[in-house]
């Protein structure tokens, strides 16, 4: 008989190791999720600044002029005689859902694309943001 020395790992320490990996991978998981969701955030803040960025673009390729103050409108100035011709819209802003804007004072774009630049408040649940727009072409910073 040939008795040849086999080297292999035992059932005791396999399970011990598979034991290991699922509490690593408990604690892991619920952090992940949080990274997701807070990715998922930044993504569609993200979406929300490049939606204000273009609405220059849209005053001057439409030839009209546009006025940011509050999007979504407030119930007091949801009629089209208190918004305004110029009011903005989910067309103009297509935001994801649940998010908002509020300009401290009414930021003005021109037919040519320059805008008049001020101060918006950006906010999802309760959390805001507070970027400037600095004329003449108003991109968020």
């Amino acid at each position: 008989m040939n008795s040849k020395n086999q080297e292999a790992f035992t059932l005791l320490e396999v399970i011990i190791v598979m034991v290991i990996l699922g509490f690593i991978a408990g604690l892991a998981l619920p952090r992940l999720e949080n990274i997701y969701s807070s990715f998922q955030l930044s993504m569609q803040r993200s979406e929300v600044l490049r939606c204000i960025a273009d609405l220059g673009y849209q005053a001057w390729t439409a030839q009209q002029e546009l006025t940011l103050t509050q999007f979504p409108q407030s119930a007091e100035t949801d009629s089209p005689q208190a918004a305004g011709a110029n009011s903005l819209t989910s067309k103009n802003l297509p935001f994801p859902t649940g998010w908002s804007v509020v300009a401290d004072v009414p930021i003005h774009y021109q037919r040519n694309g320059i805008c008049s630049g001020g101060k918006i408040s950006i906010a999802f649940d309760n959390i805001a943001n507070e970027y400037y727009l600095t004329p003449p072409f108003c991109i968020p910073e």
